[in-house]
Formats: C-alpha cells, structure tokens, sequence
C-alpha cells in the first residue's frame, strides 16, 4: 500500500513550535471559514479523487499532526501536500499555523510547487523548507532573545577552518 504507517506526532512538537510563534500565529475568522466551507465540497472531492483510500485517510486525519511512514515512490509528498490542501480549504486551518519540513532543497522546492498548485496565493505566510532553512528562519526571528542581530552568519566547515587560519 501507499502508507507503511501513519500516527499522531507527540503533542510537544507542536508546542515547541507553537511556542517559538507566539502571538504572531494568526488563524481564519468564522465569517473566512464559513465562505471556504461554502465553496467547498466539490473542491474536497476533486482534492480527494485522485488518491486511493490509505492516502485519503491521511488527508482527512482529524486529531491533530500525523507522521507518514511509507518507501519511495509510494506518494507521500502527494498525501502532504494534499492534506495541507485539506486543511485549509475543508478546514479553515490558516496557512501561517502549518509547518512543512524536509529533508532536502530540491523536495522543499518540490512540495511548495504542488502546494501552490493545489491552493495558489492562500500559501503565503506559510512555513515550507528544510530543517536548517525552518531553524535559522526562526533564529533570525528571535536573534535577540539569544543575543544576536537578525544578519547573523552560520560558517560551514570550510569558512570555520578559513576564519581560524585568519585568526593565528
């Protein structure tokens, strides 16, 4: 099948990043939701047409982040993208609370292609990229809650070992 396995995330990562947001995190007023439910059931079942059933149970997981675990090729960057989709067109989940991380530039890339192809400019505000880019986008935001200016430098290996010859 599709999916190997699908389960909640712990509760805590969550909060970590809720807690690294703040009050910056902004969510659809009823009147938003409302309209996006309105246009909605038809844009749900054209979201959902084209995935078997594991994918669409993933999609319409309810209780909070879900873990996907599946091999290559089995359509898992097609399962996040469409539940991000789903979020927010069934849901009225606002862009800015959803959080998309890989592992890779080129899949990064990839997702936030298929994202804004299945719900366009809604992805603004959105948080999509790899650990390092998500991380030191969250740095930069709070630099000066551990004493640093938003244009801070992170050395590779290569300018370390160049700054230290500097140095000596």
């Amino acid at each position: 099948g599709c999916l190997s396995g699908t389960r909640p995330l712990p509760n805590g990562i969550m909060d970590i990043y809720k807690s690294m947001r703040g009050s910056s995190m902004t969510e659809y007023t009823e009147n938003e939701r409302n309209a996006a439910a309105a246009a909605g059931d038809a844009e749900a079942e054209d979201l959902l047409a084209k995935l078997n059933p594991e994918q669409r149970e993933a999609v319409r997981h309810a209780s909070g982040p879900l873990l996907i675990l599946a091999g290559a090729g089995s359509g898992k960057t097609r399962v996040i993208t469409h539940r991000i989709a789903y979020l927010i067109r069934e849901r009225g989940v606002a862009p800015s609370r959803i959080l998309a991380i890989t592992f890779t530039n080129k899949a990064a890339a990839e997702m936030k292609t298929r994202i804004a192809d299945l719900i366009g400019p809604r992805m603004a505000g959105m948080w999509v990229g790899t650990f390092h880019s998500m991380l030191l986008r969250m740095l930069r935001q709070h630099a000066d809650r551990i004493g640093f200016t938003r244009d801070f430098s992170i050395l590779d290996t290569d300018d370390q070992q160049r700054a230290l010859r500097d140095c000596i």
